[in-house]
């Protein structure tokens, strides 16, 4: 079962709540932590993450905050994942880190594993924000909080 990350479930919920304010209108992390009770430091990290990314942008100063800086429907769900957790990789066998398994030679399943790791990259990759943050179970989780909830978007 496919669960989604806190500090993922902390960025669309960070997105959704500025997609839904006036444009211009600047979010702070203490804004989003009291507004949904969820850990600061975790909403400012993923916040960061985002800005380097050029999902979000911060402005500096007393009146400052984060922004969007790009229409959600050109950033795909993808370019989010990464951001924020890194490579898209369903398993250590097909990551680009050092391998501890030993069966890696005579393993049968690298391949399929990796067929699978691709398709759920091109799915990510063909799924922009705008589309996902509009999708009836994705409100539900983003609304309630709830992120421990399986994702099934229709």
């Amino acid at each position: 079962m496919f669960k989604v990350h806190k500090k993922l479930g902390y960025a669309l919920i960070a997105l959704n709540y500025m997609r839904a304010k006036e444009e211009g209108t600047r979010t702070t992390a203490k804004e989003l932590a009291q507004h949904y009770s969820i850990p600061f430091d975790a909403v400012s990290r993923v916040l960061q993450n985002m800005m380097h990314v050029q999902i979000v942008a911060s402005i500096q100063g007393s009146q400052g905050g984060y922004c969007l800086a790009k229409d959600l429907k050109d950033v795909s769900f993808l370019e989010l994942v990464e951001s924020v957790l890194g490579p898209v990789n369903i398993t250590q066998c097909i990551s680009s880190k050092v391998v501890s398994c030993k069966s890696v030679d005579s393993c049968h399943v690298i391949e399929p594993i990796d067929r699978l790791n691709n398709e759920l990259k091109d799915f990510y990759s063909s799924l922009s924000l705008n589309t996902l943050l509009d999708r009836v179970h994705a409100k539900a989780i983003i609304e309630t909080g709830c992120l421990e909830t399986s994702a099934t978007l229709n």
